[in-house]
């Protein structure tokens, strides 16, 4: 009897952990990736504003590199890339006034 009640218990606590697994696979999947996705284009508008500083590139048609080279990355610009292209743009203007900052002090 201890046994069965044994192998019944060790299959559901099997069975709950399987799900929490599986459950939170599906959240934290998409997120990595997401957040993957995000380091590409923060690196991909470090690159253009790299170029575009040295003269490589023309200063209006660096969002058109990123996106050009996002596409050759093959990942599909859709309006989330657009937005965190964006955002890495803003974020980078964050960094350098910080910079800047920090020298006129």
């Amino acid at each position: 009897m201890n046994e069965l009640l044994n192998d019944v218990i060790v299959n559901i606590v099997r069975l709950v952990i399987s799900g929490c697994v599986a459950y939170l696979s599906i959240g934290i999947v998409p997120w990595l990736k997401e957040v993957g996705a995000y380091n590409v284009v923060k690196m991909c508008v470090r690159a253009a504003e790299k170029l575009a500083s040295s003269g490589q590139i023309d200063k209006a048609t660096k969002k058109q590199w990123v996106i050009d080279a996002l596409k050759a990355m093959n990942v599909k610009v859709t309006p989330a890339i657009e937005t965190m292209i964006e955002s890495a743009v803003e974020e980078l203007d964050h960094q350098k006034g910080n910079i800047s900052n920090a020298f006129k002090d």
